[in-house]
C-alpha cells in the first residue's frame, strides 16, 4: 500500500483530532448509540481517545468504562473525562468485568480487527445483563471489497457481510436489528464514503462527482468556503448528517447492529 493511503488508514483507525474527516462519522455513532444509554450503565469497548464515553455520559448515561488495549490512550483521555467515567486497559476477549454487569455496550469499529472474533461477541455477551443491549458498527464487507477474504485495510482481519454478521451475532444474541450507515441524501454524492457502484450515474451526478473531488484537493478553509457557495454546506459531512437505516444494509459503508440479549 502507498505510504499517503496507509497514512489515511493509520488515521482512521484511531480518531483523536476534531479536524479529522473521520471525527464526525465516529461521533456520529455513538449519537446513534445514546437513543439506548440514558439513565444505564455503559461499557465501551476500544474507546480510543474516550471521546465516546464522554458523549455517552454527557447524553445522560449513568456511568461509562472505556476499554482499550492501548495504556497511552488511556493516559491521554483520563483527564478530559471528569466524573462517571472509567478507563481500563483490557483485551476485548477476557474482559474484567463480572458476568451480567452492564446494561449497554458500544462497539465501533473494532470486530474487524479481532482474530477471535466469536470469543469475542460471546465475552460481549457474558459482561450484558438479561435485558442488556449491544450496539456494534463493522465496515460492510458489501462496499470494502475484501479480496480473497482479505480486507484492503491492513489493519483489519476480517469484514463481513451483512449475513455473516447477522451469522455471527445470533449466536449469542436473541434478537438483531441491522442497519446501515450513509451519508445524509445532502452531502451525497460523497466518494470518501460512497463506491462507484453508489454514485449517481447520471450526468448531473457525475458532474457534481467531479466538483466534490476538485475540492477535496483544496485547503481546509477554502475547500468549505467553496463548498458552501457550491452545495450550501461544508465539505464534509457534521456528526448529524449520518443515516442509519435497515434499508441501507447493501450500499451503507458501515454495518451497525442493535442486539438484544
Amino acid at each position: 500500500m502507498p505510504s499517503a493511503a496507509k497514512g489515511r488508514v493509520m488515521a482512521r483507525e484511531r480518531v483523536a483530532e476534531s479536524d479529522s474527516p473521520f471525527w464526525a462519522e465516529h461521533r456520529s455513532r455513538y449519537l446513534f448509540a445514546a437513543r439506548y444509554t440514558e439513565g444505564r450503565t455503559v461499557l465501551d469497548i476500544a474507546c480510543g481517545a474516550g471521546y465516546g464515553c464522554l458523549l455517552l455520559k454527557q447524553k445522560g448515561a449513568l456511568a461509562v468504562v472505556g476499554i482499550d488495549l492501548s495504556w497511552q490512550a488511556m493516559v491521554d483521555a483520563a483527564p478530559t473525562l471528569g466524573a462517571g467515567i472509567r478507563l481500563i486497559q483490557a483485551n476485548g476477549t477476557a474482559l474484567p468485568l463480572a458476568s451480567a454487569s452492564v446494561d449497554v455496550i458500544t462497539s465501533f469499529e473494532t470486530l474487524e480487527h479481532i482474530h477471535e472474533y466469536s470469543a469475542f461477541v460471546r465475552e460481549l455477551r457474558r459482561v450484558l445483563r438479561p435485558d442488556g443491549l449491544l450496539v456494534l458498527s463493522t465496515p460492510n464487507a458489501l462496499i470494502s471489497k475484501p479480496v480473497n477474504g482479505v480486507p484492503k485495510n491492513p489493519f483489519h482481519v476480517r469484514e463481513f457481510t451483512p449475513d455473516e454478521l447477522i451469522g455471527v451475532l445470533q449466536k449469542h444474541f436473541a434478537g438483531i436489528e441491522l442497519c446501515g450507515q450513509r451519508v445524509s441524501e445532502d452531502f451525497r454524492p460523497c466518494p470518501y464514503w460512497e463506491t462507484e457502484e453508489v454514485l449517481p450515474k447520471t450526468w448531473g451526478g457525475r458532474v457534481q462527482v467531479g466538483i466534490w473531488k476538485v475540492l477535496s484537493r483544496l485547503p481546509l478553509k477554502l475547500r468549505d468556503s467553496l463548498s458552501h457557495y457550491i452545495f450550501g454546506h461544508d465539505f464534509f459531512p457534521g456528526e448529524n448528517d449520518f443515516v442509519f437505516k435497515p434499508e441501507f444494509t447493501q450500499t451503507g459503508h458501515a454495518l451497525v447492529a442493535v442486539c438484544r440479549a
